[in-house]
């Protein structure tokens, strides 16, 4: 059987309501309708859809790497478009290009054990980006108001997990379930 698998960072419940008074202040997004909170996460990796038997080798590649890093801090800055400002497809809760610096270590060495595991999945090495997806805009979506909401007090956490998700998806939006949280140092 296949699975649709990702490795990401979930976020603690308190931020989640932060984002969502963070939501309510923006203006001009009345017709977007945003995520289920509940889904709202940072992606490592996306895995794509995996066999059953892969499973074991993804959860020992996120062990292996998972004893080299302590829990680097995450902060959030500001609210746009994503992933680019001229043709918006989602809205980001953008991290700092610390987090960002911080977590791209990570990412790599998770993907290369993974590779090294035999896993097959399609490796990025551009510059890891933290953003959380908010939204996701419709092709037809009218015209957008301007957005680039700096949040005045940044949101900050210290992961404990990261984690492997599978993804369902359904009419009314993705769903996650986390198979296996593997622990920082």
């Amino acid at each position: 059987m296949q699975r649709r698998l990702f490795i990401s960072i979930n976020l603690p419940d308190e931020i989640k309501s932060r984002i969502k008074k963070e939501i309510d202040k923006l203006p001009g997004l009345a017709g977007i309708k945003f995520a289920n909170p509940e889904t709202w996460h940072i992606t490592l990796i996306f895995l794509g859809d995996q066999e059953d038997s892969a499973i074991h080798g993804i959860i020992g590649a996120m062990s292996a790497v998972s004893e080299d890093f302590e829990a680097p801090p995450v902060t959030f800055s500001d609210i746009g478009y994503g992933p680019s400002e001229r043709t918006p497809r989602m809205i980001w809760l953008n991290g700092t290009l610390e987090a960002s610096k911080l977590l791209s270590p990570l990412r790599d060495r998770l993907s290369d054990e993974l590779a090294n595991k035999g896993v097959n999945f399609m490796q990025e090495r551009k510059m890891f980006k933290v953003h959380v997806t908010l939204a996701r805009l419709k092709n037809n979506q009218e015209e957008l108001p301007e957005l680039n909401y700096a949040l005045k007090n940044p949101l900050n956490f210290i992961p404990e997990s990261f984690d492997l998700m599978e993804s369902f998806l359904s009419s009314s939006g993705a769903e996650h379930a986390v198979l296996q949280k593997i622990y920082f140092n």
